[in-house]
């Protein structure tokens, strides 16, 4: 999924037209909104911030490259890696779900 496809499922999700997205990006027109959900407009940096704003999720996100990990979830993982049992446990588990996704990727 492009940049632009995201920006507009985001838009959609929220039951916003193209003018309802452009007036809250500051711009007059529809235009510039249809440009980037085509992928015709490249986005500068500012423009993804704002975006990620306004639809109240991460810049990662509106790039397609998921949620970051919170804080907590990185200390609770850390403190399951320190237990040798548990850190393999947890990385069977990882590999086993990585044949999934390896599995469902590899499916027409």
């Amino acid at each position: 999924m492009t940049i632009g496809e995201r920006i507009k499922q985001f838009r959609l999700e929220r039951g916003w037209s193209q003018l309802e997205l452009a007036k809250k990006m500051g711009y007059t027109t529809k235009s510039t909104i249809c440009l980037v959900e085509k992928g015709i407009s490249d986005l500068t940096t500012s423009s993804i911030k704002k975006y990620a704003d306004i639809f109240g999720v991460t810049p990662s996100e509106i790039m397609g490259w998921g949620k970051p990990v919170s804080d907590e979830d990185l200390a609770e993982i850390e403190e399951v890696y320190q237990d040798d049992q548990l850190r393999e446990m947890l990385m069977e588990f990882v590999r086993k779900l990585k044949g999934i996704m390896d599995t469902k990727n590899s499916l027409p």
